[in-house]
C-alpha cells in the first residue's frame, strides 16, 4: 500500500523535520550519520539507525464557548513516538511507520548532483 507522504520543508535532508503521511501528522529527528541508539531498519527497534525521533500524530481541535468569549482545545492523538526507544507502539499503524521510515531513509541517501 503507498502511502501520500509530504514534507514541510522540501530542501530538508537531516535534522527536524514535520510533514503529513495520508491524513495524520509527523515529526522526525534525523541525523547525518548512524548512531547507536536509532531506528534500526530492518527490525524497527532501537539499533544503529539515523532515525532517532518519529512520532504520528493526529490533533484534533475543538472550538466552543459564545462568540464574545470562544475557546479552542486541541486534543493530540500519537499513533507511534519513538526517541532513542519506543514510548508509544500501535501495532495498528505498522506499516504507516514502515513506509515512512523507508521514505525518509532514502531522502537521507539523495544527494543533489550539479
Amino acid at each position: 500500500m503507498s502511502y501520500d507522504i509530504k514534507i514541510e520543508q522540501p530542501n530538508k535532508r537531516f535534522g527536524f523535520i514535520e510533514g503529513s503521511i495520508s491524513h495524520y501528522s509527523f515529526y522526525a529527528e534525523i541525523q547525518k550519520e548512524t548512531v547507536a541508539d536509532g531506528l534500526d531498519l530492518s527490525t524497527l527497534q532501537k539499533g544503529e539507525g539515523k532515525i532517532t525521533k518519529l512520532c504520528i500524530f493526529k490533533d484534533e481541535i475543538e472550538n466552543s464557548g459564545n462568540p464574545f468569549l470562544p475557546t479552542m482545545s486541541i486534543k493530540r492523538h500519537i499513533y507511534i513516538n519513538f526517541e532513542n526507544e519506543w514510548k508509544v507502539y500501535n501495532f495498528t499503524f505498522y506499516n504507516i511507520m514502515f513506509e515512512l521510515v523507508q521514505y525518509l531513509d532514502r531522502r537521507c541517501q539523495m544527494s543533489i548532483v550539479r
